[in-house]
């Protein structure tokens, strides 16, 4: 069976599985011109040259440095990978803070993934127990275990930051709305998975600094009943993004055709469920196959392990997806709203892919989402804390 792999492209298999997503820097321009000062095709120079005004990370100058000097066809690699890289990368935002703000980022992520642990322990003790179940609306549930889980999360950040606002699922904003720091908790991600014992739901933890993510974990559970375990992805701003510790990044594939897609449904059955039944089907026919696994977080960070192309979804919440889109730009990829804007967590849609794939996506998801937006759905920031300072 015919895939989208490193050496479709010729290219070295280190560069997909170890280059890092870091912000791009003046020195672009001096140190791709360095790397290539033993080249003869002065076109080459002047392509290269021209196209990094318009791509948004240094994957190029990486792959230069690493690859130019060992590969026989580095020249026409090298173009190929310039221009795909500018049509996948062209129009989106970077979406993650530039820094973590005063608290160092080893320091804020240590937090964020103890407080992660210790709720997934709390998940993890009842995970072949009874549940009790109560219910939100008609079925939107939550368990016990989600209040539980929340509960020990809070009292891991508070005992560490007690000026910083907090935003749960369960329980609602709490904290000083003066600060620079927002944690999106999400205490028990895909509750109807879990009350199942179908293992795709996770804790997900997003840290904002001034309204964009800093600092994310999401611990996952993996397995199934008699056999539960979990996994633990992890970002910081400008560091990486990492699965049990090993650096990961999104999938190379070009063609959709060759994807493998995932999307989710809310709870709410209106227009815009309808129009994603409608993208589920026209996906489902140019692709290998779209999947609905009902935890956003879990979904987001299969697009960073690479096992998966794509995820999007209508109507999220700020816990749903400050983790998760900071963990799949700091793999490499790429992030906005359904209809190719600027993405927020306090957005109403996200689409998030491996990069290459996005434009091509929006070519079906962004039509539909302006055609929601004639129909009147409201696309305005969910919410935004009042007073809490934001650089968006």
């Amino acid at each position: 069976m015919a895939s989208s792999s490193p050496s479709t492209l010729n290219l070295p298999s280190r560069f997909f599985h170890k280059v890092t997503p870091i912000l791009p820097s003046k020195n672009n321009l001096r140190y791709v011109s360095s790397s290539l000062h033993t080249i003869s095709n002065a076109n080459l120079m002047r392509y290269v040259s021209s196209s990094l005004h318009t791509i948004s990370n240094a994957n190029l100058m990486r792959y230069v440095s690493s690859s130019l000097h060992t590969n026989a066809n580095a020249k026409a690699n090298l173009m190929r990978y310039v221009s795909s890289s500018v049509n996948a990368q062209t129009h989106f935002s970077t979406v993650g803070a530039e820094s973590t703000g005063p608290i160092p980022s080893d320091q804020l992520l240590q937090v964020v993934q103890t407080a992660a642990n210790t709720g997934a322990e709390v998940i993890m003790d009842a995970v072949n127990k009874p549940r009790n179940i109560t219910y939100k609306g008609l079925t939107d549930l939550v368990t016990d275990t989600d209040k539980m889980s929340e509960a020990a999360i809070l009292d891991v950040v508070r005992k560490n930051f007690q000026d910083h606002l907090i935003l749960g699922e369960e329980g609602g904003l709490i904290g000083d709305s003066s600060s620079d720091y927002l944690w999106c908790i999400d205490p028990l991600d895909g509750t109807t998975n879990f009350a199942h014992c179908y293992p795709s739901f996770a804790v997900s933890i997003g840290v904002l600094f001034k309204g964009k993510p800093a600092a994310a974990t999401v611990v996952e559970f993996v397995g199934g009943p008699k056999c539960w375990n979990t996994r633990t992805f992890s970002a910081a701003a400008g560091k990486g993004a990492f699965c049990n510790g090993e650096k990961i990044h999104v999938s190379p594939t070009d063609k959709v055709e060759r994807s493998l897609l995932v999307t989710g449904f809310g709870y709410e059955h209106d227009d815009a469920w309808a129009t994603n039944i409608e993208l589920f089907k026209e996906f489902t026919d140019i692709s290998r196959g779209v999947r609905r696994l009902g935890a956003a977080a879990v979904d987001m960070c299969h697009v960073s392990l690479g096992i998966v192309e794509a995820y999007w979804e209508y109507r999220l919440k700020p816990w749903d997806m400050a983790a998760g889109v900071l963990i799949v730009e700091e793999a490499g990829g790429t992030v906005s709203c359904m209809d190719g804007g600027k993405f927020c967590v306090f957005d109403r849609s996200v689409l998030v892919s491996n990069g290459v794939l996005h434009a091509k996506l929006l070519e079906k998801i962004g039509p539909a989402t302006e055609n929601l937006k004639g129909k009147g759905i409201d696309f305005s920031l969910w919410y935004k804390p009042e007073n809490y300072h934001t650089e968006l």
